[in-house]
């Protein structure tokens, strides 16, 4: 296998080197998170690079994630569901008739390719406020593939600027809303079911209202603000712990636009705070006036149970080993 491989011993190719797009990426992006089409930075291989993207894999995340996707990213026939993979190309629907960009004729591969990226741009388009509120802001697809499809385009505006144009293109969403926010209007929701239905309605509202499940801390009254000059910055971003420096000219909801899920705590100014789900499938917390240090922090009590569970059999299995050391001396 070596002796015929491209790169081979010693010399072996790194499969994550970074490319001259993902290095434009990591410069520009910050904390807004890209997505890929067409084999272009998939959901590992961005992961791999440090890039945040906006795919998932079913099998790993909660039911509110798949119902937020199917109701609010996903375009599918009726009677259908998503596959398996989403934006990856497998296991997707067929294709939607869109129409083609060149009266040129093109190879099958290509019609694919052509149908595919029109299918993405498609649901992008018709779903845009609901990929603004995670926060897409970069759009990779392959060089050859335009974002901004003549007939998919509103009064024929392109509203994706292409910002990057070589190896592959990069399309910018200006729509796109902070990965953290501060809202202060709110919308109660009854149920989980109810709640996903106000954020269908909503759409760009998000930006400035807060659906939630639970109730805030009595006497806050949720109203909308105009003239909020309210700031959220993420100081620092990993995998199991968060940082953001919230200034909050009136008290209102820190959201960021991260997973709600089990076994994230949240701490403003190092006392315990109230997490909710917002919109259905993100996280917040509420701030009073003023400056904030907020820490959103990953700590599953079945991650204790298990030190617990380790701890003890160490244990046992040490005083097996003195009880045995003692009989044989």
């Amino acid at each position: 296998i070596d002796a015929y491989a491209y790169y081979g011993f010693p010399d072996r190719h790194d499969p994550f080197t970074e490319a001259p797009y993902v290095k434009y990426l990591k410069n520009l992006a910050g904390h807004s998170r890209v997505m890929g089409s067409e084999g272009v930075l998939m959901p590992n291989f961005a992961s791999a690079l440090g890039l945040q993207d906006v795919h998932y894999i079913n099998t790993i995340t909660p039911s509110w994630l798949h119902e937020y996707v199917e109701r609010n990213l996903y375009i599918t026939k009726p009677g259908t569901t998503s596959g398996s993979f989403w934006f990856t190309g497998i296991g997707r629907l067929g294709t939607l008739n869109f129409p083609e960009i060149s009266s040129e004729p093109v190879s099958e591969d290509m019609k694919k390719t052509l149908d595919n990226a029109h299918r993405v741009e498609r649901e992008v388009r018709m779903k845009l406020p609901f990929y603004s509120l995670l926060g897409l802001k970069y759009i990779v697809l392959p060089n050859h593939v335009s974002f901004n499809t003549f007939g998919l385009r509103e009064n024929n505006e392109a509203i994706f600027p292409l910002i990057y144009h070589d190896e592959v293109s990069i399309y910018e969403n200006p729509e796109a809303f902070p990965r953290a926010f501060i809202t202060h209007e709110v919308k109660y929701a009854g149920s989980y079911q109810e709640a996903q239905d106000l954020v269908s309605e909503l759409g760009f509202d998000l930006r400035h209202t807060a659906v939630l499940e639970e109730a805030l801390p009595a006497g806050y009254t949720g109203e909308a603000r105009h003239t909020d000059h309210s700031t959220a910055l993420i100081k620092q971003y990993g995998p199991s712990k968060v940082i953001v420096e919230a200034h909050v000219d009136s008290p209102g909801v820190l959201v960021l636009s991260d997973l709600y899920y089990p076994g994230w705590k949240a701490y403003v100014d190092g006392k315990p705070a109230r997490l909710y789900r917002v919109d259905g499938v993100i996280r917040g917390v509420f701030v009073q006036e003023g400056g904030h240090t907020v820490v959103f922090h990953y700590s599953p009590t079945s991650f204790k149970y298990g030190l617990i569970a380790f701890a003890l059999g160490l244990t046992v299995c040490c005083g097996c080993l003195w009880i045995g050391s003692r009989r044989f001396a």
